[in-house]
């Protein structure tokens, strides 16, 4: 269904999934659009063909980050349990990797490289229950498996995407916000980190409310495009915004209601970009809610393809 200045502020859009709790981590691949809707534990999949949309997993949990093992094989960030699952064609999940021992707090968001390694990061406190931020870790999964702490000290790590080579991996530190830029080391360690994009001030660890006044952007999910450049769910905006390296601005997408919290680039000639959007982002609000949406607009520059 087209819509026209009702979602997106003077742009044009095709509403692709609704009724969802928080839909995030949009993902492209194998001609169709993936996409988690968070509380209810389940992952969508939307053919770009016009089919209806139907389920690629369900899972006991909070769904989280999307990626692909190396065998096709679809992985799904576990939140709460703090595990990574595989997902076979006939949609039963077997654990690929257990973090728990690892990570004391939620997973988030995941990405996902062509050898079916894994980066995924957690919230570093617990955000739901209003406890004060504290800095979180990047952990890396390795094709069998296998988990370790890549990077530590990231102020809620989001939106993780992998350069057009795959050589560095780009983060969004959401209460901080910032990108920051890692060279991968062979081991899938992170090193080097520094600033990709910082959008004003990096706020002191105080408290959420202290912390969301000062802050210009709040980053969310995002997606890279062939010209490395960076679209962002900028929360606090109610956009997205494509981003170059520096921070500057260089194209918006506003949305008229609700928030953006996450984006991604696809189709079939790339230039479709995916937007997830919601009221809120609340859990006691959203886990009983179904007035989520993910909506598809146009864009000139496409996604990068191999």
């Amino acid at each position: 269904m087209a819509l026209a200045d009702t979602v997106l502020e003077g742009r044009e859009c095709d509403v692709i999934l609704a009724g969802g709790t928080f839909y995030e981590s949009p993902r492209w691949r194998f001609g169709s659009w993936y996409v988690s809707d968070l509380y209810n534990g389940v992952v969508w999949t939307i053919p770009d063909g016009g089919d209806q949309p139907g389920v690629a997993a369900r899972l006991d949990d909070f769904v989280g980050g999307l990626g692909w093992r190396r065998d096709g094989a679809l992985l799904a960030v576990s939140m709460a349990k703090r595990q990574i699952v595989a997902v076979g064609p006939s949609g039963e999940g077997t654990l690929h990797s257990d973090l728990s021992t690892l990570s004391d707090t939620r997973l988030n968001d995941m990405t996902t490289d062509s050898a079916g390694r894994a980066w995924v990061g957690n919230y570093g406190f617990d955000l739901m229950a209003g406890a004060e931020p504290q800095p979180g870790c990047l952990f890396h999964i390795s094709a069998d498996g296998s988990a370790s702490v890549a990077a530590r000290g990231v102020v809620f790590p989001n939106g993780a995407v992998l350069s057009n080579d795959e050589r560095t991996l780009l983060v969004g530190e959401t209460f901080a916000s910032r990108y920051t830029e890692f060279d991968i080391e062979p081991t899938g360690a992170l090193v080097r980190p520094r600033s990709w994009a910082t959008f004003g001030v990096t706020p002191p660890l105080t408290t959420l409310a202290e912390m969301r006044d000062e802050l210009q952007v709040i980053p969310d999910g995002c997606a890279i495009d062939s010209e490395g450049c960076l679209w962002v769910a900028d929360v606090k905006g109610r956009r997205a915004i494509r981003v170059a390296k520096g921070g500057s601005i260089l194209e918006e997408i506003r949305v008229s209601r609700g928030h953006c919290y996450a984006c991604s680039l696809g189709g079939a000639d790339g230039r479709s970009l995916v937007l997830c959007l919601a009221p809120d982002s609340v859990q006691a609000q959203r886990e009983h809610a179904a007035d989520a949406t993910v909506v598809r607009v146009r864009v000139a520059v496409p996604a990068f393809t191999s």
